[in-house]
């Protein structure tokens, strides 16, 4: 959904060597999707919806949790390569 969004709001497909798309991406993503949870619980159990603000955290921990993802791969990545230099050095 938020790849369609992106596709609709510039009119061409994400970049994925683009910061700035990918952050574009993430910000769509977050957004949509506590709109379309927010959407759900009010139909299926507006019980669980005490006050507006919520979706407003989980937009926030939704960025919060993509950039951890991004900093854990990039980290698992790098750790990767570096253990691996010392071996390919040896072939």
């Amino acid at each position: 959904m938020a790849l369609q969004l992106f596709k609709f709001h510039t009119k061409r497909h994400v970049e994925l060597t683009s910061l700035k798309d990918l952050a574009w991406l993430t910000v769509i993503y977050a957004v949509s999707n506590a709109m379309l949870h927010h959407a759900m619980w009010s139909v299926l159990d507006p019980s669980k919806l005490v006050e507006p603000v919520q979706v407003l955290w989980m937009i926030v921990g939704d960025i919060f949790g993509a950039l951890l993802g991004a900093y854990l791969m990039k980290w698992t990545i790098v750790t990767y390569r570096q253990c691996r230099r010392p071996s390919d050095m040896l072939d």
